[in-house]
């Protein structure tokens, strides 16, 4: 296991480190973290539009919902289509992985 060290209060993380620790997470307790990271709780409108907080609201829902990933996510910002850094990998109903996304400029231009 890492050794983490007290925050002080002018810490930085990456999306690298972010997703390594989302994926130490995974592999101590993976029911728990899947449920975390996967589940979501409707919000507002205000939040739903947020500029960086990833929240899911297609047409067929009545509501918008936002998760802890979601939240996340927000915290790194968006790439040009609106879509955060982090994703989960999932297998069925199994969470397999978290990873950094990246995209090809030319997709989202």
């Amino acid at each position: 296991m890492k050794s983490y060290l007290r925050f002080t209060g002018d810490e930085t993380i990456t999306v690298k480190e972010a997703v390594a620790v989302l994926n130490d997470m995974l592999k101590m307790d993976p029911i728990a973290t899947k449920a975390l990271m996967t589940n979501r709780v409707t919000c507002n409108d205000e939040l739903a539009n947020h500029p960086t907080i990833q929240v899911l609201w297609t047409k067929e829902m009545e509501r918008p919902e936002v998760g802890a990933l979601g939240i996340i996510n927000g915290l790194f910002g968006v790439d040009k289509g609106d879509s955060g850094p982090i994703q989960v990998i999932t297998e069925g109903d199994k969470a397999i992985e978290f990873k950094v996304v990246t995209y090809d400029d030319d997709e989202n231009a």
